[in-house]
């Protein structure tokens, strides 16, 4: 059900509230005393407490985050917390009424933080509605196609509804998954964002609700750039393994925050104080004025300091930083954000002057392509290969690649279309480099990329729901160079039980079988065919940590640099991993880095 603001923040922002007429129906709104004046208008949904699904531990911080936000910003803001479907078509509805009296040149913003799913056709974000029983124990697709749609709400009717109150501008801002790619949600006079790109998981945290804060409040900011702010941040706080999605139907020059000067701490009473009055039609009583006076000069402002240092600190983005202490500029972190915007200028300009050019014309025209699976749908989830495949694809970045062709979390589809669009990228290429994380198996003697949709509850069913490496080598036959296949796809087979017990075969076990390069090829596997590779506990995995330490050693033949790899991580594994190599390379000198 919608609920009013917690004592805390009514305690804080009672001043900016009003109980409006909805009261007296069993969901509570809130009204900005500016908003209406404004056309400015916004509904905040967090759903936190799923009794059958799994609680979320941060919707409603989310909630509180981003309608503070709103309220500086002149809307009138609306929150549900843990919501029905009902409840939030109810408050959409008043939406509506306010939007269409305020005209077109309304703004209308709606935010949701919680779960949300696909169903096959559509995304829903997942509100407070029970199950029925009979579907609990359907497979997940059956699942997901019964109740999805008595659960949820689909994305497509919020931003069809948007769409037809015909306003200056409209935001849709879903702070969970984008699972389904969903091209009608893009309507035009519209931005569409949801927390994560399509195919990524969204995580339970503020870092999205924060970094759209933050931006929010940047005065001047185009919309466009507002959003890839937030793209910027939400990549940068969790080193790469979030990354916001967002589809700007409104155009380039809108901006949300043009005078960046909150609606709480104006700088004229008299002038605030007389746009009130006018816009409610009659002027305030002696007692009233006063009132209203106290309350505004009441207002704390810095009330949203610290939300907004939590989003920029340690950034080492000048911007963001600045952002800060142009809020704040007497603000209790002032001094630390000078300090670290000092500290990053000073590292900026000590790289500027030892840089030297890398992946000169002498090495060539050199691509590559980085894929890492993590979120299997059907098998344990692996911490490490999102992560692993980033940190190898701003190393090669870094080391001069023309091209860094990037996949995360990829259905077979998705797989296919990679290979095929990196062959025609990678011919006549000098270097051409595939890196793959994830889950990797063999079967009958063929070794198999396993996308994250895959079943595999046969062993026949591996040629359609696999991608054969194979498949991979061939797609690089018009390389002019060298090729290097590198495969940290050495885990445990997941299926391999499974498949066991269904036709009592090997099914594929751990590792993957040898293969024999062809000349001018380099193949390497995290560990020894046959054997079981370490996923880690860190940030990477043993192979991926000692891959990112050595592909920049200076001057290093490719051979000694994969042997460096490999003295790492016997080192880092107590010998229980020792990496392999294929490579017949002949007498010629290769090397990612060469002096």
């Amino acid at each position: 059900m919608t609920t009013p603001l917690p004592k805390v923040v009514s305690a804080l922002f009672g001043a900016l509230f009003l109980i409006s007429a909805a009261a007296l129906v069993p969901s509570v709104a809130f009204a900005g005393l500016e908003g209406a004046a404004k056309g400015r208008f916004a509904l905040v949904v967090s759903n936190e407490h799923y009794p059958e699904i799994g609680n979320l531990h941060f919707s409603h911080a989310d909630g509180e985050i981003i309608g503070k936000t709103l309220v500086e910003l002149n809307f009138e803001v609306e929150w549900v917390r843990d919501g029905s479907i009902g409840n939030v078509r109810q408050a959409l509805s008043r939406i509506k009424q306010n939007a269409e009296a305020a005209g077109p040149d309304s703004v209308v913003f709606f935010y949701f933080s919680g779960h949300a799913a696909e169903d096959g056709a559509r995304n829903y974000m997942i509100l407070n509605e029970r199950v029925p029983q009979q579907t609990a124990k359907l497979p997940l697709p059956d699942w997901k196609r019964a109740n999805l749609p008595l659960i949820g709400l689909p994305y497509r009717e919020v931003t069809s509804f948007l769409a037809a109150l015909k306003t200056k501008a409209g935001f849709v801002v879903i702070d969970s998954h984008y699972d389904l790619e969903e091209p009608e949600l893009f309507e035009p006079g519209q931005v569409f964002a949801t927390q994560g790109r399509p195919l990524l998981n969204a995580a339970d945290s503020n870092n999205y609700s924060l970094a759209l804060s933050s931006a929010l409040l940047t005065s001047g900011l185009k919309v466009e750039d507002l959003f890839k702010r937030v793209q910027v941040r939400v990549a940068e706080v969790t080193n790469g393994r979030q990354i916001p999605f967002y589809a700007n139907k409104i155009g380039e020059d809108f901006i949300l925050n043009e005078s960046g000067n909150p609606a709480n701490g104006p700088s004229d009473l008299r002038a605030v104080l007389a746009d009130e009055e006018q816009a409610r039609g009659k002027p305030y009583t002696f007692e009233e004025r006063n009132a209203r006076m106290a309350q505004i000069e009441a207002m704390p402002n810095g009330i949203l300091e610290e939300p907004l240092w939590i989003s920029v600190k340690d950034s080492k983005d000048i911007q963001l930083l600045d952002v800060y202490l142009r809020r704040f500029p007497e603000g209790k972190h002032a001094a630390e954000a000078q300090k670290q915007i000092d500290e990053t200028a000073r590292l900026a300009a000590i790289a500027a002057k030892q840089a030297r050019p890398r992946g000169g014309s002498r090495l060539g025209r050199r691509v590559a392509l980085v894929i890492g699976n993590s979120a299997y749908m059907e098998a344990d989830r692996l911490p490490n290969p999102v992560s692993d495949a980033r940190g190898i694809a701003t190393a090669l970045k870094g080391l001069g690649f023309e091209t860094v062709q990037e996949g995360y979390d990829l259905r077979r589809d998705a797989m296919l279309k990679s290979l095929k669009s990196f062959g025609e990228a990678a011919k006549g290429a000098d270097w051409a480099v595939v890196y793959y994380a994830g889950h990797g198996m063999e079967v009958k003697g063929t070794n198999y990329l396993i996308p994250i949709d895959a079943k595999l509850a046969e062993e026949e069913d591996v040629e359609e729901e696999a991608v054969p490496v194979s498949r991979l080598i061939d797609r690089l036959q018009d390389v002019a160079g060298i090729k290097v296949f590198i495969l940290d796809a050495c885990r445990d087979n997941p299926f391999a039980t499974r498949m066991f017990r269904r036709r009592g075969v090997r099914g594929g076990g751990k590792g993957l079988a040898e293969i024999h390069a062809d000349s001018g090829t380099l193949i390497a596997f995290a560990t020894s065919p046959g054997d079981s590779a370490l996923d880690g506990e860190g940030e990477h995995s043993p192979y991926a940590k000692a891959l990112i330490d050595h592909l920049g050693d200076q001057g290093s033949e490719i051979r000694l640099m994969f042997g460096s790899v490999a003295d790492s991580v016997q080192d880092a594994t107590r010998k229980e991993q020792l990496p392999w190599i294929s490579s017949p390379l002949g007498g010629k000198f290769y090397s990612f880095n060469p002096e």
